[in-house]
């Protein structure tokens, strides 16, 4: 089996500008249209049903004039960014596809590979509700209580989600990651789920419900294969101290045992925090005897949302607790361990992808820069219950909040900075840090590779209005 470009794509040059217009008919009968780079959409066309990954890249090798390896490389990334631009075939005898593969060869604008915001979203970030059913200590969203198990904040219909799936899928986004609140609070969602899975696009569900019968059975018909849980100890009384909620460990535990018995993958993904840290451990030995064989260790920094001082750990057993995982992987080959974001080492990583690579949605269906501050002008850039998902990422709303104008940052250092491109489109801002501390989010922010947000390593996040 070889993978095809599906037929329905055109591919349309223009040497004029630099780049190659990719264009697909959306379910309205509309067209959706964005750019791509001369190679990349060369790459592509060879995708005709003749060829598998490893003659594509000897084509290209020869093309470019580079190295087999890097050549072979650059077909994964592809394959990879644009999985739903393909299907698999039976290898062909003759080419499946009437493409002209010279007319795509011209020098292209080198801003589309260059930038870290392409024309269409490669991912989605779905606050399914801000409700839910623990009271967790750290939660970012400052998420409402709500005993009975029932969202009260959907505000996003039914029919609605799934055209936004559908265009989603045909645009190019490969992964949806569902998160709240509660996102299981929100009782269509394994069949949301289940039509994100038919349109091949990649469900990642973070809980901590309890998850049996009905609604078992619900998600393994909408053919999920994986569930992320977020146990953080298996002392009770740890749990109890995080989450808030009595039975909470014994609920999760059941969903991990649901999970394993019937063949759905679990990703724990623990908070380390002063109350737990010294049984991660005991926790990983447990939920690898039940048959979890993946870990995503966060440490618990200050967010936008609750925060207690006392959970924070030192640095001096933060740098205990990555010696104590490494000595855990050796201890367990068979699994993947790996920390997650730390907010306190913030200024390591590279940045923000909201709104360069991926999009994020509210409970209520509105597109927002960052959904750990409250939705406001400097932070919201289009609503789904009224627009399309490309009509959104593509406007000019979205682009002045996310890529915003160096004019704005006039009296701040930002504003002669050489590096002002760079972090607009390669590392991307994070808005959160830069509103809490100055008050508005054109300013340096957490990662601001100079050093100007802070002189040590405190952040100071608040609650704020955008």
């Amino acid at each position: 089996m070889v993978p095809l470009l599906k037929q329905d794509i055109q591919l349309i040059p223009n040497q004029d500008e630099g780049v190659v217009s990719l264009a697909r008919q959306l379910p309205d009968g509309s067209s959706a249209t964005f750019r791509v780079h001369p190679i990349q959409a060369f790459i592509m066309a060879l995708f005709n049903g003749q060829n598998d990954e490893h003659k594509v890249a000897e084509i290209l090798s020869d093309v470019m004039n580079i190295e087999k390896l890097a050549a072979t490389e650059v077909v994964a990334k592809l394959l990879n960014r644009f999985s739903l631009f393909f299907t698999k075939v039976t290898r062909s005898e003759t080419p499946l596809l009437d493409i002209e593969l010279e007319a795509l060869l011209f020098e292209g604008d080198e801003s589309l590979i260059l930038s870290g915001r392409e024309d269409a979203p490669s991912a989605m970030i779905w606050v399914v509700t801000e409700d839910c059913n623990r009271k967790c200590k750290y939660c970012y969203k400052d998420a409402k209580y709500v005993a009975d198990g029932y969202a009260t904040d959907i505000a996003f219909p039914y029919e609605r989600v799934i055209k936004t799936i559908d265009e989603a899928a045909l645009i190019g986004v490969n992964r949806l990651i569902f998160t709240g609140g509660e996102p299981l609070m929100r009782h269509d969602l394994p069949e949301i789920i289940g039509h994100t899975i038919e349109q091949d696009i990649v469900p990642i569900v973070i809980t901590k419900m309890r998850v049996e019968g009905q609604l078992m059975t619900r998600l393994l018909k909408a053919g999920l294969e994986e569930l992320h849980v977020s146990l953080d100890s298996i002392d009770a009384n740890e749990v109890l101290e995080l989450v808030g909620v009595e039975g909470a460990l014994e609920d999760m535990l059941v969903t991990i045992k649901e999970c394993c018995e019937k063949g759905i993958k679990v990703i724990l993904r623990p908070v380390m925090t002063a109350i737990n840290v010294d049984n991660l451990g005991a926790l990983i030995e447990h939920t690898y005897a039940m048959g979890v064989r993946e870990f995503v260790i966060d440490v618990y920094g200050k967010t936008c949302g609750r925060h207690e001082p006392r959970f924070l750990l030192s640095n001096e057993r933060e740098a205990q607790l990555k010696e104590e995982v490494r000595a855990l992987q050796a201890a367990y080959p068979k699994a993947q361990m790996s920390f997650n974001f730390d907010m306190r080492d913030a200024t390591e990583v590279k940045g923000c992808m909201e709104g360069l690579k991926g999009i994020t949605v509210q409970p209520n269906g509105v597109c927002v820069k960052c959904e750990h501050i409250p939705a406001g002008p400097h932070n919201t850039f289009g609503d789904l219950n009224e627009s399309g998902l490309l009509e959104i990422w593509i406007s000019e709303k979205t682009k002045e909040i996310v890529v915003p104008s160096r004019k704005f940052f006039k009296g701040t250092s930002c504003y002669k900075c050489d590096l002002f491109r760079d972090c607009n489109y390669v590392r991307g801002r994070c808005t959160i840090s830069a509103k809490g501390k100055f008050g508005t989010i054109h300013a340096p922010d957490v990662y601001c590779p100079l050093g100007e947000f802070h002189a040590s390593r405190d952040i100071d996040v608040k609650i704020v209005t955008a």
